[in-house]
């Protein structure tokens, strides 16, 4: 039969080019994983300081997913007969976000970006929108109108519906974006309260308030993205919690299952009613899975584990352990790093040089069993988002590898 061929070889030959780039020594394959911890199919371990891109927050394979499995009922009919869990869940979180709000459940996370975007456009008959350079929202065409990067844009820039103008992301750009809103009837202005993608770029609480007086003072709905910010990722609950800003509209995901594909999109009643009156017609905006049954059970699982106040506590503790350490790692190498931000579950190392990163994160994978993964508009730094039941020696061990790893390139 020839030769055996690698994964990655098997990889190659049934996906699209572009998806998983990389060389037979990166990425590393999965096989499985649990905690903190995931395995390799080379029978390694390794520790998981991405928490799956933000979404296993309580780690991976955790036991109220496996509880939830065993009840069955995995599958409904979305908005056409809904479940008791659909109802359980808008509830639970309508009056986690201070109640006056109506929902959406949906997919993944672009999903939710698309509802807001959609909700605003229709409240406010306008296909124009305001976002923020750096931002990532997703890759459907929807999302994709309001990310930044020209990497993902570049392709299909004449396709895209919404006509968006980018400001930039710190207090000086509020000065044009107000400009541009007095001038301009915008459908809306959307932003991740502080950006992931782009870098864990953390904003001051004063530009967040002085965006929601302009967005006010001209009837401009503010959509905040908290896919990958909501759920503890801040510090915080939720990040609005954080800078003491509430939007008109917000979209979680990610960490609200810790496992599967389930978002969320709310916005205040006023906007949703004139968005998506009643009727006796089928939805306009609708999935196969939305509200999924199982997927709702497990959300609600999860938001009961959220809310303890030891959950709070560990996140408390993860964000001082960073934040202490990896500013004096940072002290300890100013020739090697250029610069530590983030804060809770979110933070970022940003070597002297963007051609370091990728070379810090092989090594920190092959000779520490640590997977981090990079961050920026232009892969400039180190993300680390760990769940919040990441072990105190695992989190001494980080250090001490990024240390020897910095010094050893």
């Amino acid at each position: 039969m020839g030769e055996k061929m690698s994964w990655f070889e098997r990889l190659k030959r049934g996906e699209i080019g572009e998806f998983t780039p990389g060389d037979e020594g990166f990425p590393p394959f999965l096989a499985g994983g649990e905690g903190v911890f995931l395995e390799l199919t080379d029978r390694r371990r390794v520790t998981d300081f991405t928490s799956g891109f933000g979404v296993a927050l309580s780690g991976h394979s955790p036991s109220f997913v496996r509880e939830e499995a065993e009840k069955g009922f995995y599958h409904g009919l979305g908005d056409y007969v809904p479940n008791r869990f659909k109802v359980e869940l808008l509830e639970r979180l309508g009056s986690l976000l201070g109640g006056g709000m109506k929902g959406m459940l949906l997919g993944n996370g672009a999903d939710g970006v698309e509802a807001a975007l959609r909700s605003a456009s229709l409240f406010r008959k306008s296909r124009r929108m305001a976002a923020f350079e750096g931002a990532y929202h997703g890759t459907s065409l929807g999302a994709l109108s309001v990310t930044h990067s020209p990497r993902f844009r570049e392709k299909w820039e004449e396709r895209l519906p919404f006509e968006t103008d980018f400001f930039p992301y710190h207090e000086e750009g509020l000065l044009s974006l107000e400009k541009a809103l007095k001038e301009k009837r915008y459908g809306a202005v959307i932003l991740e309260p502080i950006q992931g993608r782009g870098g864990v770029r953390v904003p001051t609480p004063s530009f967040h308030r002085t965006l929601r007086r302009i967005t006010e003072e001209t009837g401009t709905p503010l959509i905040f993205d908290e896919v990958f910010t909501g759920f503890w990722k801040s510090g915080r609950l939720f990040a609005k919690d954080l800078f003491g800003v509430d939007p008109d509209l917000i979209v979680l995901g990610k960490a609200l299952t810790s496992a599967f594909p389930l978002s969320v999109c709310f916005g205040n009643s006023r906007i949703m009613d004139a968005a998506w009156p009643e009727g006796d017609r089928e939805a306009s905006y609708t999935l196969t899975f939305s509200g999924n049954p199982f997927f709702c059970r497990v959300a609600l699982r999860h938001l009961e584990i959220l809310l303890r106040p030891e959950t709070a506590g560990k996140v408390a503790f993860v964000e001082s352990f960073l934040r202490r350490e990896l500013q004096a790692l940072a002290s300890r190498n100013p020739e090697r790093v250029r610069q530590v931000r983030g804060t809770g579950l979110m933070w970022a190392l940003e070597p002297v040089s963007p051609t370091l990163v990728m070379p810090l994160i092989k090594r920190l994978l092959e000779k520490h069993s640590i997977l981090l993964s990079l961050t920026g508009s232009l892969g400039e730094a180190l993300e680390m988002v760990p769940s919040y039941t990441m072990p105190e020696e695992e989190l001494v061990r980080l250090i001490g590898a990024l240390e020897e790893s910095l010094r050893a390139l």
